[in-house]
C-alpha cells in the first residue's frame, strides 16, 4: 500500500519483507507522525490497559483456571495458554508493566523462577556455550536468554525466594521492606569475604590492618 503526497512522491510505503514481517519506508515527516502516534499508543497500551489487566489476572489467580491449570503467574507468563512470552523482549515488557518492586514482589519472583529454569533447560539443549549466546544475542532474539547478574534487584531477589521462604513472604504480602531483605544478604556476603581475607592474610598482614584499624577507631 502506498500513499502519494500531493506532487506524487510516495508518503508511507507498507511491504513485506521475506520473513513476513511488515515493514514501513516513510518521508521524514510522515515518518516523525507515525513514530508519534505508535508511541502515544503503545505507551497507553504498555502503561495503562496492560499493568491493569495484570493487576486483575494477580488478583484474581487466573493461572488456576488455566486448562491444565498452572502453578502460579511465573508459570503462566511463559505458558502457550498464558501470556506466551517467549523472548526477552516480551520478559521486558512484561516487567515494565509490574511493579516489581512493591505489589507485585511475588509474582515477579515467580516469573524469574520460571524464566530461570527455561534458560537452564535450553542451555542444556544449546550447542553453543554460554559465552557465545551472550556475544551474539541477535541469533537468539526469539528465545528467553534472561539470566541477571549476580548484583542486580532481579538476582538477589531470586536469591531470597530460594533462600528464605519466611523472609520472602513478609517481603511479598509488605511486612517488610524489600530493600530491608535484599541488604540483609548483602552486609552477610561482606562480612564472609572480611573474614576469608582474614584468614587468608600472613601475620605481618594482619598486625598491619590492626594497626590500621586500631588508628580508625
Amino acid at each position: 500500500m502506498s500513499l502519494t503526497n500531493r506532487d506524487g512522491t510516495p508518503q508511507i510505503v507498507r511491504y513485506v519483507d521475506e520473513h513476513g514481517i511488515d515493514r514501513i519506508a516513510a518521508d521524514p515527516n510522515a515518518l516523525i507522525r507515525y513514530a508519534s502516534q505508535a508511541l502515544r499508543f503503545g505507551e497507553h497500551g504498555l502503561f495503562e490497559l496492560l499493568p491493569a489487566a495484570i493487576d486483575r489476572i494477580i488478583e484474581h489467580k487466573v493461572w488456576r483456571d488455566r486448562d491444565p491449570p498452572l502453578k502460579d503467574f511465573g508459570q503462566l507468563a511463559l505458558h502457550p495458554t498464558g501470556l506466551g512470552i517467549k523472548n526477552d523482549r516480551g520478559l521486558a515488557l512484561l516487567r515494565a508493566t509490574m511493579d516489581v518492586q512493591g505489589r507485585h514482589i511475588g509474582p515477579w519472583a515467580d516469573v524469574l523462577a520460571a524464566v530461570e529454569q527455561a534458560v537452564k533447560a535450553f542451555l542444556v539443549e544449546a550447542e553453543h556455550p554460554v559465552s557465545y549466546i551472550r556475544s551474539h544475542p541477535e541469533e537468539f532474539k526469539d528465545q528467553i536468554t534472561y539470566l541477571p547478574s549476580s548484583s542486580s534487584y532481579d538476582h538477589r531477589l531470586l536469591d531470597l525466594r530460594r533462600k528464605d521462604a519466611v523472609m520472602f513472604r513478609q517481603v511479598a504480602s509488605g511486612k517488610k521492606p524489600i530493600r530491608e531483605a535484599l541488604a540483609r544478604p548483602a552486609r552477610q556476603n561482606r562480612l564472609s569475604r572480611m573474614k576469608s581475607a582474614w584468614q587468608g592474610a600472613s601475620e605481618s598482614e594482619q598486625r598491619e590492618f590492626l594497626a590500621w584499624l586500631k588508628k580508625e577507631r
